[in-house]
């Protein structure tokens, strides 16, 4: 469902589905555990606050995760801004 501006908003579903088309599923799903346990973060990650600070914790794990935390958290943060800048 398109939300602001056209765009689906970003949600962890779609974080990890982007992280599993680096790593794979199934290692996407592990991190994403790992990630969501270091945060003290119950899954569904439903606040966009906390994903986007997991995503600075993927960012965290290496070169390869760094690109796609780093990915993620743009597209998050830009959809925040859209949100905010754009009338209801």
């Amino acid at each position: 469902m398109a939300g602001v501006a056209g765009l689906d908003e970003p949600t962890e579903a779609s974080v990890i589905a982007e992280l599993a088309g680096t790593v794979g599923a199934e290692n996407a799903e592990m991190l994403w555990v790992i990630v969501c346990r270091r945060l003290k973060v119950s899954r569904p990650v439903t606040d966009p606050q906390h994903l986007i600070k997991a995503t600075e914790t993927l960012m965290e794990l290496g070169d390869v995760l760094r690109v796609s935390g780093r990915s993620a958290k743009v597209r998050l943060i830009t959809y925040r801004a859209l949100e905010a800048a754009l009338p209801g």
